[in-house]
């Protein structure tokens, strides 16, 4: 088993001013990560899990604390640097999916490498399509494509550049169950065939169930933090297909398809 810690965070706070009050969204989060994890962040509104996962994106910083992504202390880095950290470290998945509307489905997944100035934009991103099973919509646009496959196309875009932690805040938020399970079992198979290190948002206990590892946030404290015993496996499972041969061997993460479809399905 691979025990590389890729998430360290030690006593971890932020705090606001609220006139002559101080309010704590986190109030010392201490928490380790191993490589391949698929970790479940819970909390009830106003917990502090959008922070944790805010600063744990390198979208906002600490107000203290120390907060170490693949072993490299982020937690005062300047904007710059952090921008770097979050294009070639993390991958992001979104409840709103958040696609750019007139951009079709490849040019979305080569945003991350047009910042980072990779070569082979495209067919790098034509191959992260093709492993969450869209590769016969790398054309189309959001408005021609069911929720399920935007989502799979925010899926590809966040694995394009081989990021050491995809974060995931209510990825299914926006589908309805059944559309739900495919992305779970889609996320599974990246986190159980291929290694990839998950750390997702969710409110509801089914869907954390399909995690190795729930992590319990309350008043911004860790309270609750155990591995789930009985994983849940999504109902809907995507099959798994031989990687293509590609001269671009940069990704580490093989090729995932799906049976095809019903109309309005993803």
């Amino acid at each position: 088993m691979n025990c590389k810690t890729i998430i360290r965070v030690r006593d971890l706070t932020k705090s606001y001013r609220l006139g002559d009050e101080t309010v704590y969204a986190l109030a010392g989060v201490s928490l380790d990560v191993a490589e391949g994890e698929f970790v479940a962040i819970m909390g009830a509104s106003g917990s502090g899990k959008s922070t944790l996962m805010n600063i744990l994106g390198c979208l906002d910083r600490p107000s203290s604390g120390v907060y170490e992504l693949d072993g490299v202390d982020v937690s005062s880095m300047a904007d710059d640097d952090l921008s770097t950290v979050r294009n070639q470290k993390l991958g992001f998945v979104f409840q709103s999916y958040n696609l750019l509307p007139r951009m079709r489905a490849v040019e979305q997944v080569m945003v991350p490498l047009i910042y980072s100035n990779a070569l082979d934009r495209e067919a790098r991103a034509i191959e992260a399509l093709t492993r969450v099973g869209l590769e016969s919509r790398i054309h189309h646009r959001p408005t021609e494509m069911s929720g399920g496959q935007q989502q799979r196309v925010a899926i590809a875009r966040a694995l394009v550049t081989n990021p050491s932690v995809l974060l995931a805040d209510e990825p299914t938020g926006n589908l309805d169950s059944r559309v739900s399970e495919e992305i779970l079992a889609l996320l599974q198979r990246l986190n159980e065939e291929f290694g990839v290190t998950i750390m997702m948002v969710t409110h509801e206990s089914d869907i954390a169930e399909c995690a190795t590892r729930t992590v319990q946030i309350g008043d911004g404290r860790v309270v609750g933090d155990h591995p789930v015993e009985a994983r849940r496996r999504a109902r809907h499972e995507v099959a798994v297909a031989p990687p293509r041969a590609s001269a671009d061997a940069t990704s580490s993460v093989g090729t995932i398809t799906a049976a095809a479809p019903a109309a309005g399905s993803v």
